[in-house]
C-alpha cells in the first residue's frame, strides 16, 4: 500500500495498485479513491476461454522456446523497435508480419490491422482503376493517373512491365476467295474494302455450287431461274420462276389466278395465223420527198409507205408503186420495197419533192412473204364527210392490214379506231393531218381505220392487206 500523497497524484498516471484493490487520484476530492475489483466476473465465452488458453501455451512455449529460434529472432529484431518476444510471439500466432503503409506508418501484425482483402489491396493503393501488376522488383500499383481515355492496357513483351498505350488499330488486309480470312492476313491496315465490280453488277454466287460471290449482271442472275429465249419470269404460288415459251399463235392470258399461254378465240372466231410483225414505222408532213425512221430497216424487211400529195404520185428509186388514185386535190399512193444491206434510215419515196405540202407514212414488216408478200390493197378517192371516214377491206389469215387516212381541208381528227402503240398520228398541225393505223383477224374480220374529224373535212385514204 502506497502512502497519501499531498497536493497531487503521485506516481505515473496517477493510479496505483494495492492487493486486490484498486485506488486512483481523485482531482475533485484531492484524494486518494479505492475501489475493489467486480464482485462477480462475467461469464467468458468459448471463444476468450481459447483465446486465453492460447495464450498461456504461446507463453510456455515462448518461455523454453528453442535457443536457436531464440537467435534468429533476435536478429530480426535488431535496429527495430520490437523486441525478441514480440517476434517470437508473432511467429507463434503465424503474424511475423511488417507494413510500411504509403504515408510511411509502420504496423506489425498485418493479418490484425486488415481483417479483409480490401485494406491490404488499399495499403498499395486506393486510386480508382488502378491494377495490381509485377515488375522486376515487387508486385506494385498501375494507375491511370496520366492517361487518355481510350488507352489501353498493353503488353510490351517477355520479362517487361506492360503499360498504358493508345490501341493499335486492326483491319482485313486481305480476304482470300476460298478460304476466308486467314489469321496470318490480318494486320495494321484501317480500311476493309471489297473487291471492285462493274457498273450495274450485283455480287452474287451463279456457279451452282457453294462460291464466293463475284460480280455479275441482272441478265446472269436471272438466268439461274431460265435461260431459254422466250422465257419469261413470273411469280407462282411458291416464287418467282421462269415460264417456258408457249407454241406458235398462243397468247399471255390471265385466268383470274395467275396467268398461262392461252389460245387467242379472234373476232367471229378467226384465229390471225402468223402474222407479218411491225418493226417500226414513222410519219411526216413535212411535205419533202423523205421520211426518216427510228433505225436502219434491217436487209430482208419490208418497207410499205403510203404518200398523199397534190404534186406527183411517182414512186422515188428503188420503190415500187403498187396502187394509186388520182381523184381529189391530193394523189393517194401505196409503195413498197425490200430493204438492202445497209439501208439507210431516211427513205426517199416520192419520186421528186411535193413542193412543201403532203403526207408520208411508212412501216417496217419482217416475216412477209419472200415474193408475192402483196395480197390486196385499194387507195380512196378524196371523200368529204361531216364526222368520219371508214376505210375497210376484208381480212384473212397470215396477214396484217395498213391503213392510212390524210386529211386534206377542214379541222382537226379528233378519235381513230384500230391504232395502236406501233402506230402514228399528226392529229391537229400542219398542211396535211393524218393517222396510220393496223389490224388483223385478233382484232376484226376487216381492215382499216375509222376515222372521227372535228368538223367536216375532206380525206384521203390508202388500205394495205400484206401476208406471211
Amino acid at each position: 500500500m502506497v502512502g497519501k500523497s499531498r497536493g497531487q497524484a503521485p506516481g505515473v498516471g496517477g493510479t496505483r495498485i494495492k492487493g486486490v484493490a484498486r485506488t486512483f487520484w481523485s482531482p475533485k476530492w484531492q484524494r486518494w479513491i479505492t475501489a475493489t475489483w467486480p464482485r462477480k466476473q462475467p461469464k467468458r465465452t468459448p471463444a476468450q476461454k481459447a483465446n486465453q488458453q492460447q495464450f498461456k501455451s504461446i507463453a510456455q512455449l515462448i518461455k523454453y522456446a528453442d535457443p536457436l529460434d531464440v537467435i534468429a529472432a533476435e536478429e530480426l529484431t535488431k535496429n527495430t523497435v520490437w523486441l525478441t518476444r514480440d517476434s517470437l510471439m508473432s511467429n507463434a500466432l503465424g503474424r511475423s508480419i511488417a507494413a510500411i503503409m504509403v504515408d510511411g506508418t509502420a504496423w506489425e501484425g498485418v493479418r490484425i490491422l486488415f481483417p479483409d482483402i480490401q485494406g491490404l489491396l488499399n495499403s498499395l493503393t486506393d486510386h480508382i482503376g488502378s491494377l495490381i501488376i509485377r515488375n522486376t522488383d515487387a508486385w506494385v500499383a498501375l494507375t491511370p493517373e496520366g492517361t487518355t481515355a481510350g488507352q489501353v492496357l498493353t503488353s510490351n513483351g517477355p520479362d517487361l512491365t506492360p503499360d498504358w498505350q493508345d490501341p493499335t488499330p486492326l483491319g482485313v488486309q486481305e480476304v482470300d476467295g476460298t478460304s476466308g480470312i486467314d489469321a496470318a492476313e490480318v494486320d495494321q491496315v484501317v480500311t476493309l474494302a471489297l473487291s471492285a465490280i462493274n457498273p450495274g453488277e450485283l455480287l452474287a454466287n451463279i456457279t451452282g455450287g457453294a462460291a464466293p460471290p463475284s460480280g455479275v449482271t441482272l441478265s446472269d442472275l436471272i438466268d439461274m431461274t431460265g435461260a431459254t429465249e422466250g422465257d419469261i419470269l413470273f411469280r407462282s404460288a411458291t416464287g418467282w420462276e421462269a415460264l417456258a415459251l408457249g407454241s406458235s399463235g398462243k397468247f399471255l392470258a390471265s385466268n383470274g389466278t395467275t396467268v398461262e399461254w392461252d389460245t387467242p378465240s379472234g373476232a367471229g372466231g378467226y384465229t390471225p395465223g402468223t402474222v407479218p410483225a411491225i418493226v417500226q414505222s414513222a410519219i411526216s408532213n413535212s411535205g419533202t420527198a423523205s421520211i426518216t425512221l427510228g433505225a436502219a430497216p434491217t436487209n430482208g424487211n419490208l418497207l410499205v409507205c403510203m404518200f398523199f400529195n397534190p404534186s406527183t404520185p411517182n414512186v422515188g428509186t428503188g420503190w415500187t408503186q403498187q396502187f394509186f388514185n388520182t381523184t381529189g386535190t391530193d394523189y393517194g399512193v401505196i409503195a413498197t420495197k425490200v430493204a438492202g444491206a445497209g439501208e439507210s434510215a431516211t427513205q426517199t419515196p416520192i419520186a421528186s419533192s411535193p413542193g412543201g405540202t403532203g403526207l408520208i407514212c411508212m412501216w417496217e414488216l419482217s416475216g412477209q412473204a419472200a415474193s408475192d408478200y402483196l395480197a390486196y390493197g385499194i387507195t380512196q378517192a378524196e371523200f368529204t364527210g361531216i364526222n368520219n371516214q371508214p376505210l375497210q377491206i376484208a381480212n384473212s389469215v397470215n396477214c396484217i392490214g395498213l391503213s392510212a387516212v390524210s386529211l386534206v381541208t377542214g379541222a382537226n381528227i379528233n378519235k381513230v379506231l384500230n391504232v395502236g402503240n406501233q402506230d402514228q398520228s399528226i392529229p391537229s398541225s400542219g398542211n396535211r393531218r393524218g393517222v396510220m393505223g393496223h389490224t388483223d383477224l385478233s382484232s376484226t374480220p376487216a381492215v382499216g381505220i375509222a376515222v372521227k374529224l372535228s368538223a367536216s373535212g375532206n380525206t384521203k385514204g390508202a388500205t394495205v392487206l400484206i401476208s406471211s
